[in-house]
């Protein structure tokens, strides 16, 4: 379970009343990513975020499950410059 420090407001939506929650912080959301399988290992993002991607045998994996706030800029930075678009940001 992760700790968050932050204030969250918690508002029920649609029609079966499920419940989203919006993160309010630095930049409002928490930041995901993945690789595909389309991934060419080049060794990019392991270069220029080695706090959240590693090499794996045939592909760039990612090492943790929420990027921290202080890599967001980098992990996005690997996404722009990823030459097969194989990391996806959500």
């Amino acid at each position: 379970m992760v700790n968050l420090s932050r204030e969250i407001n918690t508002y029920l939506t649609g029609e079966k009343g499920e419940m989203i929650i919006y993160l309010t912080g630095l930049r409002g959301f928490i930041m995901t990513v993945k690789i595909e399988d389309t991934c060419t290992a080049c060794g990019l993002c392991c270069d220029t975020c080695p706090e959240v991607f590693e090499m794996g045998d045939d592909m760039a994996m990612v090492k943790v499950d929420v990027v921290p706030s202080e890599h967001e800029d980098a992990v996005q930075q690997a996404a722009d410059e990823c030459p097969v678009e194989a990391i996806i940001v959500e």
